[in-house]
């Protein structure tokens, strides 16, 4: 997953880049070799997600570059859009927060929701009305109902703050965009390597708001809210998440992928594991200088020509 760099304005399909704009369709979302997150934060907030398997459809990658990665997608002007997460420019007693206003099993929507008279507070426990989807919750204004059961109880997690280049986001937390840029939480960091997100949660690869790089691995809800994939199974940001120690890849890295996008492993240049396939090797994920703390030697299982 990373980030590309050109991003889709989200009105008239094109792609902007430095003052140039081409079709979307003809970008590469895979801006740099290696890994790839493909977050185009810096204009629009715009993360790319391949189609989901977890309900509805969802836009397709033609792209067959190789390296971790998101897809480019716009975030806002698409229809069911009917606020900005961003802005929060809804009514007064009101929230903007992600939801489906179909039957679409994925935040394909934001809505303007009304507030709780008596909320809670960031890492309290909430409630999700009308099912994981709604948007309907008790928190407050500056956050969403997350890490959900069955009983669709959870825990108030902050919605980032900021902008879509500079996200703001508590110390020890990240800036998580999925579903079209429809999400953008406020997530606990992990380690891919040494994950301890606790009973729900699992430490998933995914798109780092304002960054141009691999990602970021954040703890993240499991089900409802998300499906978590194997090697070799397919993934994306729209629920379709990677199980600890793997990452989302282009099918190019993970011989026998039939998907938008695979799992491949993760691990350490200082002590590489043993890839699934013999044809892999596993390379550097981030450029030097450019890996969150802790995560500089972090490598993925990469077909290497």
């Amino acid at each position: 997953m990373v980030a590309c760099g050109p991003v889709v304005d989200g009105t008239d399909g094109t792609v902007t880049s430095s003052g140039t704009s081409v079709a979307a369709d003809t970008v590469a979302s895979g801006g740099s070799a290696g890994p790839s997150s493909a977050t185009g934060d810096d204009a629009s907030g715009t993360t790319g997600e391949p189609a989901s398997s977890s309900g509805g459809s969802a836009p397709a990658d033609s792209s067959s570059d190789s390296g971790i990665m998101f897809i480019v997608n716009p975030d806002g002007g698409a229809p069911g859009l009917q606020c900005d997460v961003w802005s929060q420019d809804c009514s007064r007693g009101e929230k903007c927060v992600p939801c489906s206003l179909g039957a679409l099993e994925w935040f394909s929507d934001t809505c303007c929701r009304p507030l709780d008279p008596d909320p809670a507070a960031v890492g309290e426990p909430c409630m999700r009305e009308e099912g994981p989807w709604s948007g309907l919750d008790d928190c407050a204004a500056d956050s969403v109902c997350w890490f959900l059961d069955d009983a669709q109880t959870g825990t108030c997690v902050a919605q980032c703050e900021g902008s879509r280049a500079n996200p703001e986001c508590a110390v020890g937390s990240s800036c998580d965009v999925a579903h079209e840029g429809t999400v953008i939480l406020c997530l606990p960091t992990c380690d891919p390597l040494a994950p301890a997100c606790g009973p729900g949660r699992t430490c998933a690869h995914g798109t780092r708001a304002g960054a141009s790089d691999f990602g970021h691995f954040v703890c993240q809800a499991t089900a409802p809210l998300n499906a978590v994939a194997g090697y070799g199974e397919s993934c994306s940001a729209f629920g379709e998440l990677c199980d600890e120690g793997l990452a989302c890849a282009w099918p190019a890295d993970v011989p026998g992928c039939e998907a938008a996008h695979c799992c491949t492993v993760v691990g350490s240049l200082a002590a590489p594991p043993a890839c699934p396939d013999a044809t892999q090797s596993c390379v550097a994920a981030y450029p030097d200088g450019d890996a969150p703390p802790g995560l500089e030697s972090l490598c993925y299982c990469s077909v290497v020509p």
